[in-house]
């Protein structure tokens, strides 16, 4: 009797343990924009790449497009080693597809990205990238 008892729990905290799993939804829109903006910052190319989806990866595999974002590495500034923090000033998310708007303070600049995101294949995805056109010097609203 004690040993049926004992499987019957064993099952239960089983079946639990599939619901909550199942449940997890994993990053959410916001994840990926802040983890997206922190790999560029940190010039960590090879979560970029994971980060994006095919569109932004110029028609290259892994290693290409490590080894072409290498060699324009010189024209950035680096950022590797401070801590960086980035906030997001903005969401708006529907089923499958969000526009996150992130600021990085460190940098000196303050200016905001617009980070446009899909849900592909069940996972959250960056599809577009751009400097928001209020920081070019137009009055934010």
């Amino acid at each position: 009797m004690p040993v049926v008892v004992a499987l019957g729990i064993v099952v239960a905290l089983a079946i639990t343990m599939l619901v909550l799993v199942g449940n997890e939804r994993g990053p959410q829109p916001a994840d990926v924009a802040v983890a997206y903006e922190l790999a560029w910052l940190r010039r960590d190319y090879s979560s970029v790449f994971d980060l994006s989806a095919k569109e932004l990866r110029d028609g290259l595999d892994r290693a290409g497009f490590v080894a072409a974002k290498r060699a324009g590495d010189a024209k950035v500034g680096d950022h590797s080693e401070r801590d960086l923090d980035v906030i997001v000033d903005e969401m708006v998310a529907a089923t499958d597809a969000a526009v996150v708007v992130t600021r990085v303070p460190a940098t000196g600049n303050d200016l905001r990205h617009r980070v446009m995101c899909e849900r592909r294949q069940g996972k959250w995805q960056v599809v577009a990238y751009n400097l928001v056109k209020d920081d070019l010097g137009g009055a934010r609203p």
